[in-house]
């Protein structure tokens, strides 16, 4: 059996007219960093959403591909605020939300406009 891309996996799905766990949306040529291709996919089934969603750890090393949620624009400047704190070890978006782990090891659910040390006043 021949090893398939990403994308030819999911071209082969949408060609598959009983197959209809998820649907390639769009594709698109980012004009940033090297014109990586963007491959949008909406799911028909949350629960394979949320399984592919939380194994996207798999992808991360073993190939250039990587799962990201659609995110807002004002949760995306939010979690690129949290990744720039001092206080912050790690953080993730999951179903919209976003989550910090703070460098105590502190997990936090974090609102846009909120500020970390806000929140960890929130939950003492």
């Amino acid at each position: 059996m021949r090893s398939l891309t990403l994308s030819q996996r999911i071209d082969q799905r949408n060609t598959n007219a009983q197959d209809d766990t998820a649907q390639s949306a769009a594709r698109s040529n980012s004009t940033e960093k090297a014109n990586v291709p963007v491959v949008l996919v909406r799911f028909r089934n949350q629960r394979v959403r949320n399984t592919v969603i939380s194994r996207r750890k798999v992808l991360k090393g073993i190939t250039k591909n990587f799962v990201v949620e659609d995110l807002t624009a004002l949760n995306v400047s939010t979690l690129n605020r949290l990744q720039k704190d001092a206080l912050v070890a790690k953080c993730w978006s999951w179903n919209g939300r976003l989550f910090a782990s703070t460098t105590n090891a502190r997990v936090l659910l974090v609102k846009p406009f909120q500020l970390i040390q806000e929140c960890l006043d929130i939950t003492r």
